[in-house]
């Protein structure tokens, strides 16, 4: 079975690349494999994938997905998918056969709308905040570990949403995320343009401020290429809460936040769609990695706790309880 550190060698860590307090670690990966997948914006825009509610009713923890071209598509853990009868955001990520329809477990990010906007989805440049992937990870493994599937803590997902809404004065009508990122989108786009992706970066490490936050590694450069304005968009958007722009990490912190991912011991669960999923998590660490033919595909993993604060532990027994509790509320 593939283990954590098959994916991931600290030789490929590259020097620092910093705005303001966010600083990027790049991950070299290897341009010479074959990509045999799309992401979404590209399914999308060939009109091949068509994401909806499960039902006329809908279902809060579930969409449905209906790949018609003729490869499989990765939507990833915390993208945002926009419309229909509430926005949500990946539980984690899946690849989406080619010809078929699957479900797949989402988390809502827009608490005061249950009403239809549009009949799918448009998947969104957006992807959720470090912070709350984190959370949401966590959740997600932690109910996973208890076989109660793949469901979120939906009530702390929008509970982290209306708190840093109002953190950030960003609130909104429907609580929806999606208007936190449209009030600080001139910002955002700052760090965007400040950290580009270096040529070969399948990857990277991401701190704020002197803490390592979380990573994100895909199986090929080009992947990181299509979504790092996604994710770095969500490291952003913490990255503006934290006003210490004095300490910085360094590269031995990334090197010791990739030790620790690599030496944790991975459960193995069926993938969603293709592959399958690796989760492991600890008080202070969760990691999440879709494999397919001992071929990693997209590793994340977070720092749990705030972000000024150490690492605080998690109680992944409680976790599961609020899964059970709230992850299947409609």
């Amino acid at each position: 079975m593939t283990k954590l550190s098959d994916m991931i060698d600290a030789n490929l860590l590259g020097e620092p690349k910093r705005f303001l307090n966010l600083t990027m670690f790049p991950l070299a990966g290897d341009a010479s494999k074959t990509v045999d997948y799309l992401v979404l914006d590209e399914a999308a825009a060939y009109d091949y994938v068509r994401i909806s509610e499960i039902s006329e009713g809908g279902s809060v923890p579930e969409l449905r997905v209906q790949n018609n071209g003729p490869k499989s598509v990765l939507l990833l853990d915390g993208e945002q998918l926009v419309g229909a009868k509430q926005n949500r955001v990946l539980n984690l990520t899946v690849l989406a056969p080619a010809g078929k329809a699957i479900d797949i477990p989402v988390s809502c990010v827009e608490a005061g709308r249950w009403a239809y906007e549009s009949p799918a989805f448009m998947a969104s440049e957006r992807t959720h905040f470090a912070q709350g992937r984190a959370r949401k990870a966590a959740a997600v493994s932690a109910s996973m570990a208890s076989g109660r599937g793949r469901y979120s803590d939906q009530g702390e997902v929008w509970d982290g949403i209306a708190a840093k809404a109002m953190r950030m004065d960003s609130t909104s009508p429907t609580g929806a995320m999606e208007f936190l990122y449209e009030r600080h989108d001139a910002s955002i786009e700052k760090f965007l343009a400040a950290l580009a992706p270096v040529d070969g970066q399948a990857g990277a490490v991401f701190a704020i401020g002197a803490r390592i936050v979380g990573m994100d590694l895909f199986d090929h450069p080009a992947t990181f290429g299509k979504l790092s304005r996604k994710l770095l968009s969500g490291y952003a958007v913490d990255a503006l809460e934290v006003e210490n722009h004095e300490y910085y990490a360094g590269l031995d912190s990334a090197r010791q936040f990739l030790h620790r991912v690599a030496t944790g011991a991975p459960t193995s669960y069926p993938a969603v769609g293709l592959g399958t999923d690796l989760r492991y998590h600890d008080q202070h660490l969760t990691v999440a990695a879709l494999v397919r033919d001992d071929r990693p595909v997209h590793l994340c993993a977070f720092s749990l706790g705030g972000l000024d604060d150490d690492e605080v532990s998690v109680d992944f027994s409680r976790a599961s309880a609020r899964a059970r509790r709230r992850g299947r509320s409609s």
